[in-house]
């Protein structure tokens, strides 16, 4: 009976605590942009959060190729084109405003939005859990913002992701300051201090792109009003909903900025080393180049063999007068590239790019400049080649020319000698080796890691309220929070104050003169 009793106590023990670990949360993650590259943080954070013991229900286009506890898929794969290994040449480096809002607003925010009639949103909406509720709903938020109001529709929190830097239309959006004078723009890319052009047209750049936003998503107002029914802000009004906004940004990588209460940085919250096993032949290939290996990759979305002739001949010339150093190069389709690559080069289509830059051998990054490649290349301690293509990447490769680990080449004004010298440099100069393991150390040094950090703002949101991180300016017209009406009022004193001494002094004046003229006239009199 006793030994019954004690293990009765041990089993409500267990059940306690284990009840206690996931706090009973049910999380909804919505992720309906279909770029892979944008869903790897977001992946890594809702199994966090499963692995610590929370439900989590996950709406994207990338549903989990093996099964883990608490996380369960609901999936929209199939329902959009993937932008994944598609963006060709042409697309990549036309990064103006005019083809920003071709490509990406216009041709992507319809198709998004109108994802809202998918059945797995349409029973959300009208037939969502309660056994139990949603307690929050976490969300990617880039381009499309018309997901926000599912916060309102299930009277819960929403977290955002942000996983480039902020867009420029995201701090007003979050008041959150921004210092343009020593702020770079991120599409500007400019690094401090900055000229007095450049701070021009970095305030330039911030503000057109601050207007565009608001006018190229205009129409997703509609299909708010046509699924969340009318009365709801417009969609840039939308980014206040958001209780807590998870930055992926780095003050050792980019400098120091002052962020509102909501908005926490976690740089690098998708860098989980799972301790994954290369392929084979991958293995081998690197475990044979003793000495060195160069990992080529433009991340998840740009088609290298689009790239022009002479690029790749540029290439692969490089690659050969690097030899006896080895390359992977991750390639869309190896049979479109022209034939001549060097025999120092492995090709795939695709490679487990954590494992292959924690590898002794891999000496060297060639890259895009994309945000999530090279913050896992300086976690591992990996200097750069980067000739950036579009949107933050000169904004990264920019800084990371001032960090000294990372060369940079203009892809429009590439070489066989500019790119060579840039490989042997970075393989050779140990100024660029010994900086990225400095800045790699810095970058890992935090008092909780991304992850960590991340779940705990969460769970204090949860705590404490949707509103427990809001700003009081969020609650008042920007003319106040910027104090304009303020300053008005003082120029309006000031110039009052002015009119009226300068009309007392001229009336004071007026009758001097006045007065003067009636003495001196009194004086002729008696003079004659």
């Amino acid at each position: 009976m006793l030994l019954s009793l004690k293990c009765a106590t041990w089993i409500l023990i267990v059940f306690y605590l284990n009840a206690r670990q996931g706090d009973g949360l049910r999380i909804l993650g919505i992720f309906p942009f279909q770029m892979s590259s944008h869903f790897i943080t977001c992946e890594q954070l809702m199994r966090g959060l499963a692995a610590k013991g929370y439900q989590v229900d996950v709406y994207s286009h990338f549903p989990l190729t093996t099964p883990v506890p608490n996380y369960r898929d609901f999936s929209l794969q199939g329902t959009l084109p993937p932008i994944s290994n598609n963006v060709t040449y042409e697309v990549a480096t036309a990064s103006d405003l005019f083809s920003l809002k071709n490509n990406w607003f216009e041709s992507r925010q319809k198709a998004i939005c109108e994802l809202l009639g998918h059945p797995h949103f349409q029973k959300l909406l009208h037939n969502p859990p309660r056994d139990p509720p949603y307690d929050l709903v976490i969300t990617e938020l880039s381009i499309v913002h018309c997901y926000i109001p599912f916060g309102r529709h299930l009277n819960v929190p929403v977290i955002g992701v942000v996983t480039p830097s902020l867009f420029a239309w995201q701090y007003s959006g979050f008041q959150t300051p921004i210092n343009l004078a020593v702020d770079p723009c991120t599409n500007a890319a400019f690094t401090t201090p900055m000229t007095f052009c450049q701070r021009l047209i970095n305030l330039l750049t911030h503000e057109c792109l601050k207007f565009g936003f608001a006018l190229y998503t205009h129409p997703q107002n509609k299909y708010v009003e046509k699924y969340f029914g009318p009365g709801l802000p417009n969609v840039v009004d939308l980014q206040k909903d958001i209780s807590l906004v998870l930055a992926n940004y780095d003050a050792s990588l980019f400098g120091i900025r002052t962020f509102s209460p909501k908005v926490v940085p976690v740089p690098g919250l998708h860098i989980v080393d799972h301790n994954e096993t290369l392929p084979q032949i991958v293995k081998k290939w690197l475990d044979e180049s003793t000495e060195g290996c160069v990992y080529f990759a433009l991340g998840s979305m740009v088609k290298i063999e689009t790239f022009p002739k002479h690029v790749l001949d540029v290439f692969y010339k490089s690659f050969q007068n690097i030899a006896p150093l080895r390359v992977l190069l991750k390639i869309t389709n190896s049979s479109e590239l022209p034939p001549g690559l060097p025999s120092n080069v492995l090709t795939q289509s695709w490679f487990q790019q954590m494992p292959v830059l924690k590898h002794k051998n891999v000496k060297a990054f060639v890259t895009h400049g994309g945000l999530l490649g090279t913050q896992e290349a300086i976690y591992f301690g990996i200097p750069m080649v980067g000739f950036p293509l579009f949107f933050d990447h000169h904004f990264d490769m920019n800084h990371y020319v001032k960090k000294n680990i990372a060369i940079k080449i203009d892809v429009h004004e590439i070489t066989e000698t500019r790119l060579t010298n840039a490989l042997m440099d970075v393989l050779k100069n140990p100024l660029y080796k010994n900086s990225i393991e400095k800045l790699s150390r810095q970058f890992k040094d935090r008092p909780l890691s991304p992850m960590n950090s991340a779940i705990y703002w969460i769970e204090y949101v949860h705590r404490y309220g949707k509103d427990v991180l809001k700003s009081p300016t969020e609650d008042i017209p920007w003319c106040q929070a910027c104090l304009l009406d303020i300053y008005g009022f003082i120029v309006a004193c000031i110039l009052i104050a002015s009119s009226t001494s300068f009309y007392l002094l001229k009336e004071i004046i007026r009758r001097l003169q006045a007065k003067l003229h009636l003495i001196g006239s009194s004086l002729g009199k008696k003079e004659n």
